[in-house]
């Protein structure tokens, strides 16, 4: 039997496949295993994505709806605020100029009998000075309120960017797929616990509620398997703390003195004049015409030809604000997101699945057609760039 077996072992065919089959197994099973991170990978990849570009456009949309609100507001307060204050200016020029003139022509040429004490002269040369003095404090209040006007811009602008901050970074984790990983449920209500507490999908819904927790921009929880898995998200736009003020053509505080050294001891003169009619005529026009110079100055001052600056303690100082022509901003808003997700398989030296740290990222540019000024509400978010 032993010398048939040793004649014919060239011709023994049985279990020649199963070497065969068993390398072919073992390669069907490495191309799963990679196929199932390969796809592993992919899905976070597409989760990345998905949060950055989901967060920066929620994010530059609220950006786009606060610059919207700021320039209708610059347009309905501002705006017309100064519109209407440049018009008041000249109004009281006009009064005043027409009052002084008429005190000066009845001064010079009425019986003393027709304008003495409360005549038709003092009255006139008295609707100038107030008109002077109603010019004075208009220009003070003016300022005032235009300054309270534009700091209230400021920070609506700002607490709208910190709202447009805490939206990306909602919507970012809300995308991120971290939903699809948890356990659903209440830990808060579980017996015992079942591994770490941020395994559950309540934590979540705790941590998105949580502002303050939202955008640290980390959230990190471990499976019941001891997997570590870490989704983080990253927001930036700039600051809105700069603004392009458009301030009037003269210091008005130079023409406060102005108006306080000529304007007003002008019409104090036709009042003296007014008692003791008739005056001398060319005195009394020259008061007029100082009243009038004085007061096209300082409605000339409003006029919005001054210096366009950032804003700053000295021009509220020395000008007038006419509006804001713009914020210093470069209309942009960024997300990136970041995954990390612990090593699901350890086969001793055989095998290690580990996966990368996976992000991305998305710029929007929020421009538009909008501007601050001339008015036009129109900033509209758009995505300009994905990596």
């Amino acid at each position: 039997m032993f010398r048939a077996f040793n004649l014919n072992k060239f011709r023994y065919e049985k279990g020649q496949l199963l070497p065969v089959f068993i390398v072919i197994l073992a390669v069907l099973i490495i191309m799963a295993l990679v196929t199932v991170n390969l796809g592993k990978i992919s899905m976070t990849k597409t989760y990345t994505s998905n949060a950055a570009d989901a967060g920066a456009l929620a994010g530059g949309s609220v950006m786009a709806g606060v610059f919207n609100q700021q320039s209708v507001t610059n347009n309905n307060s501002l705006v017309i605020n100064h519109t209407m204050f440049m018009a008041e200016m000249f109004t009281l020029a006009a009064a005043a100029s027409a009052s002084a003139f008429a005190a000066a022509a009845i001064c010079s040429s009425t019986p003393p009998e027709l304008c003495g004490p409360s005549g038709v002269c003092e009255v006139l040369a008295g609707a100038a000075s107030k008109s002077i003095k109603a010019a004075m404090i208009s220009l003070v209040a003016f300022q005032v309120a235009q300054v309270f006007t534009y700091l209230s811009m400021k920070e609506g602008a700002m607490t709208g960017r910190e709202n447009a901050i805490r939206t990306a970074y909602q919507y970012a984790f809300s995308n991120s797929g971290i939903g699809t990983k948890l356990i659903p449920g209440a830990y808060k209500d579980a017996d015992t616990p079942r591994g770490n507490e941020n395994n559950y999908s309540d934590s979540f819904t705790d941590f998105m509620k949580n502002k303050d927790l939202v955008t640290s921009g980390v959230y990190s929880w471990e499976d019941g398997q001891g997997r570590a898995h870490v989704v983080t998200v990253n927001v930036d736009t700039h600051d809105v703390d700069t603004y392009l003020l458009q301030y009037c053509v003269l210091p008005y505080l130079a023409v406060e003195a102005y108006l306080a050294s000529q304007a007003l001891p002008a019409a104090a003169k036709l009042l003296v004049d007014c008692a003791e009619c008739p005056c001398t005529a060319g005195p009394a026009y020259m008061a007029a015409m100082k009243v009038t110079v004085a007061m096209l100055a300082a409605a000339a001052g409003t006029l919005p030809y001054g210096p366009l600056m950032e804003h700053n303690l000295f021009g509220d100082i020395a000008f007038l604000i006419a509006w804001v022509d713009d914020i210093d901003h470069d209309r942009l808003f960024y997300v990136t997101s970041w995954q990390t997700h612990g090593d699901p398989y350890d086969y001793d030296s055989l095998w290690k699945a580990r996966y990368p740290k996976i992000g991305s990222r998305s710029k929007v540019n929020f421009k538009g057609e909008g501007t601050i000024y001339p008015f036009g509400p129109k900033f509209d978010s758009d995505i300009e760039e994905v990596k």
